[in-house]
């Protein structure tokens, strides 16, 4: 008996505990194995089902050979080797690392040593790795563990990273803003605010463009964690949030409130985003410090200076008035989307 083991890389799973099979000139010529199904079971990940075909009396070992569907065959890479698993014994093997919204072909050989010569028996099959467009929909999927994950919105042409919560109230959440320790530097410039900037798994803003890109897909609540300085949590939800393209400079839209840190964002609805060199409301970006849908001027500053605690400036911090007021920069603050239907 032998323990049959699947090798990708330099990790190892076991497959099964079947014996190898010997030589028998009764079963005929080796036969091709079989793929039996492809399952998506996460972003960047398939099982494959499949079964080997009669050895033909001899040792076999497999291989799973992966490429991109408009390839040439040459471009075909070996993902797994794996061990004879015996005749009729149904395999899964994991592939991971996977490109979302790519058609690939995948092929499984059989090498079958006979005394003089090498038997080799493949088959093909074509999948898709399907992207998912937020967090709340890689939820849905079977993932259920926070962290950076990659997402594809209807309209973009490109994936791209986000953080996502799934553990918040059900989970399901897409962050686009973070801070927790005054790392990162938010009073920037128009261009920065625009593309994102910063590590998604600390502090960050994901960017207006991609926040576009996500709330023009389906109907979204907005959802803002916050903590003060001396530990204490509250938050703010609304019942719809978007907003609109660069060219209408990002204006906010904003459903009705709920929650225990009081609305500090309702007088914002219908306002344009502004930075510090495209200050589109009264000079207010310049004058607190910070990047927001500012009226004359404000009732939170969330992208305001990282100041923790009581500050004697007026409204220059991490602020939300209806929770600490104008004199207290928060902590930690996490602003996120889920589509309401979640």
């Amino acid at each position: 008996m032998n323990d049959k083991t699947i090798h990708d890389d330099d990790r190892t799973v076991p497959v099964a505990d079947s014996g190898w099979v010997y030589l028998n000139p009764n079963l005929g010529p080796p036969q091709s194995p079989a793929i039996l199904s492809i399952t998506q079971t996460q972003l960047y990940t398939i099982l494959v089902t499949w079964v080997a075909g009669h050895d033909g009396g001899f040792d076999q070992t497999f291989t799973l050979d992966i490429k991109e569907a408009s390839d040439d065959d040459s471009n075909y890479v070996t993902k797994l080797t794996l061990a004879d698993p015996g005749y009729r014994n149904n395999v899964t093997s994991l592939l991971a690392d996977l490109k979302i919204d790519v058609n690939y072909a995948l092929k499984l050989t059989s090498t079958s040593t006979k005394p003089v010569g090498v038997n080799n028996a493949s088959v093909t099959s074509k999948f898709t790795n399907e992207g998912r467009k937020d967090c709340a929909q890689l939820y849905r999927s079977g993932v259920m563990r926070n962290g950076v994950y990659q997402i594809l919105p209807a309209d973009s042409a490109d994936s791209f990273e986000v953080f996502c919560d799934m553990t918040t109230d059900g989970g399901g959440w897409t962050l686009f803003q973070k801070r927790m320790d005054g790392s990162v530097d938010f009073y920037r410039d128009w261009n920065d605010y625009k593309h994102g900037f910063e590590n998604l798994s600390g502090e960050h803003w994901l960017g207006n463009n991609k926040m576009y890109l996500l709330t023009s897909q389906d109907d979204y609540e907005l959802r803002v964690d916050m903590e003060g300085a001396a530990g204490i949590w509250a938050f703010a939800q609304y019942d719809h949030f978007g907003i609109s393209s660069e060219a209408t400079k990002y204006r906010l839209r904003l459903g009705n409130y709920s929650g225990n840190a009081g609305d500090s964002l309702h007088a914002h609805r219908g306002y344009t985003f502004a930075t510090k060199d495209r200050d589109n409301n009264g000079n207010c970006s310049q004058t607190f410090k910070g990047a927001w849908w500012y009226y004359s001027c404000h009732s939170s500053n969330l992208n305001g200076q990282y100041l923790l605690g009581h500050h004697e400036t007026y409204a220059d911090g991490v602020n939300w008035y209806g929770f600490r007021g104008t004199h207290h920069s928060l902590k930690t603050t996490e602003m996120k989307i889920r589509p309401v239907d979640f």
